[in-house]
């Protein structure tokens, strides 16, 4: 594979922009390849999975195309494919292209989530046929520079003038952010002014149910920053923030799109189930922690190499039921200590203390509490709270004479001398 060039030119007009080596990155722009349907020379991206759909824009296509229809070429200019069945898009300056014979390329993988405004700023790869300037007449070479989104008018987003910018025969070409596996594109050029403005792209969210509905089988993983698919708990959706008890049932939901390859869900606790094609896929959680849920597809590319691609965005916090068991411990005090493991789902312990009258003792909210009491029978109760519901539990316990201190009953004197076995007990 040649080396890249920086794909565009300048603000200055017709000064050719400065090469770069490109060479550890080309291999992930293998799709773009150039349009040529009779009219302006163009870019477009291999996005069928199956090889056999090109994504262009509209304006690239004239009215009547040519006789000999459209010809899209890969890089390595061997690889040439004709077409005389297109179909623009009733909106949107964009194109499907149906080859008449599959593109033996790996397919780009298009990002149906949304171009944000936390996005203005973000780096994209702008990868065309372009002139490198205005008048150059080196077009029908791939090349590619990065530049920034600048803004984001309706269905639209704008790069930057001062880095690369699209020239005649980049039209049609795709804009790409970097995801973990490769490249996905978010955009599809729409103008090429190279470097007097501001180079508009149609954003792909809009139109990827499109290019569904056309028989394209779009490859959208991985999916690095797209919600591509979501899980329910019984209280709505999973975000990591609202907790589920363990045992819960949850179901997770696949993207709209059609799989490229065999889904499978991965749900981060040691356990995997292939994924419902048509529905959803219910799991439960068989004990407590915070859990990253994936799906995997294992895709086989146009050549013949397996891949398998995962993404996970969704986090399951589980938590325990609540327990509120405990155990009494009889010396000085009565100790009310809890059974059940503490964890980071608890949000309240609290303790009552009544009488067989029921008559209120005594109360505390420590995790282990310490109660004084005199002789006599005790209801001792402890309520528990965690995120996921509240638990209590009641035991009576008989305090005898010698049990604990009975320290209201004596008088000044005798409350001194009673303390100091204990004092000195504590100190040593």
């Amino acid at each position: 594979m040649r080396a890249a060039i920086l794909a565009t030119c300048l603000l200055t007009g017709s000064t050719p922009a400065l090469a770069v080596s490109g060479a550890l990155e080309d291999e992930g722009f293998t799709a773009v390849v150039a349009v040529d349907a009779g009219g302006p020379e163009c870019t477009g991206t291999l996005v069928d999975a199956l090889g056999r759909g090109v994504l262009t824009a509209s304006s690239c296509i004239p009215e009547g195309v040519a006789p000999d229809g459209v010809v899209v070429t890969a890089d390595d200019g061997t690889s040439s494919v004709r077409s005389l069945r297109y179909i623009r898009h009733h909106e949107a300056d964009i194109a499907i292209i149906h080859l008449d014979a599959v593109l033996d390329l790996p397919a780009m993988i298009v990002s149906p989530g949304p171009v944000q405004y936390a996005d203005v700023g973000k780096t994209v790869h702008l990868v065309g046929f372009g002139e490198s300037a205005a008048d150059a007449g080196d077009g029908g070479v791939r090349r590619w520079g990065t530049s920034t989104i600048a803004s984001l008018p309706a269905d639209q987003f704008t790069t930057t003038t001062g880095e690369s910018t699209l020239c005649a025969g980049d039209l049609g070409a795709p804009a790409l952010e970097r995801a973990s596996l490769g490249f996905v594109q978010v955009g599809v050029a729409s103008s090429a002014r190279c470097g007097v403005g501001q180079d508009s792209f149609v954003r792909l969210e809009a139109v990827v149910p499109w290019l569904q509905a056309q028989g394209v089988r779009v490859s959208t993983s991985p999916l690095d920053s797209v919600a591509s698919y979501r899980c329910d708990g019984p209280d709505g959706p999973l975000d990591g923030l609202q907790p589920i008890a363990v045992g819960a049932e949850i179901a997770c939901l696949p993207p709209t799109w059609p799989a490229v390859g065999e889904r499978t869900w991965d749900w981060g606790d040691g356990r995997q189930t292939p994924a419902e094609e048509d529905g959803a896929t219910t799991h439960a959680f068989e004990a407590a922690g915070t859990y990253e849920i994936g799906l995997c597809e294992d895709v086989v590319l146009p050549d013949g190499d397996p891949v398998s691609r995962c993404t996970g965005h969704v986090q399951a916090w589980v938590c325990p039921e609540p327990d509120a068991s405990f155990r009494i411990e009889q010396g000085d005090t009565v100790t009310a200590r809890p059974t059940a493991a503490g964890s980071s789902c608890d949000t309240a312990d609290y303790w009552i203390v009544r009488d067989l009258q029921g008559t209120f003792v005594a109360s505390s909210r420590n995790r282990t509490a310490r109660f004084d009491l005199d002789a006599g029978t005790y209801d001792i109760e402890h309520r528990v709270r965690t995120y996921v519901g509240p638990a209590g539990v009641t035991q009576t316990v008989d305090v005898a004479e010698s049990g604990c201190s009975t320290l209201s009953a004596r008088s000044g004197a005798g409350l001194l001398l009673s303390l100091l076995p204990l004092l000195w007990r504590r100190r040593r």
